[in-house]
């Protein structure tokens, strides 16, 4: 690192990087610079932002969703056995877990998807398959996050 001899003043890294604490620059997993508690960048967040909503269509989230909100779609009547259904569910409980674990920030998460209307529109599935396979964590992740957004 070269150090201009102010402290915290024009420091750079030796690889040209900023010095973390430095004007707009937080150490991961801190302030605005970083993901909220992920240890990631801001940039690591964005980026595996970007590959979830890759990932998300070819899932085929965006069909699903498509049936989830057209008006013949029935929530309390819908099984995991529903192909949207299953699709949003897989989805949801991926990126529940990804915040869950700090591996990408929530709050970013929960301002770019609707995951409260989501989980809502699935969540009687949800419950009756904890039920049927008597496992109370399942999709519980999907759930938590779903709870968070107001």
């Amino acid at each position: 690192m070269t150090d201009t001899g102010a402290p915290g003043a024009g420091q750079v890294a030796d690889d040209g990087g900023a010095v973390p604490g430095e004007a707009g620059v937080s150490p991961a997993g801190e302030g605005p610079a970083g993901g909220k508690g992920t240890g990631m960048s801001a940039h690591d967040d964005a980026a595996l932002l970007i590959q979830i909503a890759q990932w998300s269509t070819q899932l085929g989230l965006q069909d699903a969703t498509k049936t989830l909100w057209s008006e013949g779609f029935d929530p309390e009547t819908s099984t995991i056995d529903d192909d949207a259904v299953a699709t949003v569910l897989a989805f949801g409980e991926t990126v529940g877990t990804l915040t869950s674990r700090g591996l990408i920030d929530t709050d970013l998460i929960l301002d770019w998807l609707w995951m409260a209307g989501l989980w809502r529109q699935v969540a009687p599935a949800a419950l009756k398959a904890r039920a049927r396979f008597g496992v109370p964590e399942l999709y519980e992740n999907f759930e938590a996050l779903a709870a968070q957004q107001t």
